[in-house]
């Protein structure tokens, strides 16, 4: 009989080794090749970190998972550059599509993103926090 437990410390070695064969053949089969990368950079100012950004690439699209500027940083250009670098690095690796998402609470961010040129590609409503998000998506030309 089959039963469906929690994966628990005792068995997550087994469990990562299980991932990484089953994926391998599915991505094998479906001619894929699974290379994710993430990165994650800081922008400094005076010594003291002033921003933050983490982003994965893989398959050609590049996905912004978090950026944040330091309260007292911002309206420097410091969430640009760091936007600007993630779209860089990007590109350099063969990414031709950017995605993010954000919320409907953070305005400032919805402001910026627009700005930049993506588009929002779908609503989430209800989401996280039972609010509204937005998926964005920028072309990378």
């Amino acid at each position: 009989m089959i039963s469906i437990n929690e994966v628990t410390p005792s068995c997550k070695k087994e469990v990562e080794s299980f991932k990484k064969i089953e994926w391998s053949l599915s991505d094998k089969e479906k001619e894929f090749e699974y290379n994710k990368k993430t990165y994650e950079r800081i922008a400094i100012d005076k010594e003291r970190i002033a921003g933050y950004t983490k982003y994965e690439l893989l398959g050609g699209t590049a996905f912004l998972r978090e950026i944040i500027v330091a309260k007292n940083a911002r309206k420097q250009g410091i969430g640009k550059m760091l936007l600007e670098e993630f779209e860089k690095r990007a590109k350099k690796e063969g990414c031709h599509r950017c995605f993010l998402e954000t919320s409907k609470k953070h305005r400032e961010a919805l402001k910026f993103y627009k700005k930049e040129k993506y588009k929002i590609i779908a609503k989430l409503k209800n989401h996280k926090f039972y609010v509204m998000w937005y998926i964005f998506s920028k072309e990378l030309t």
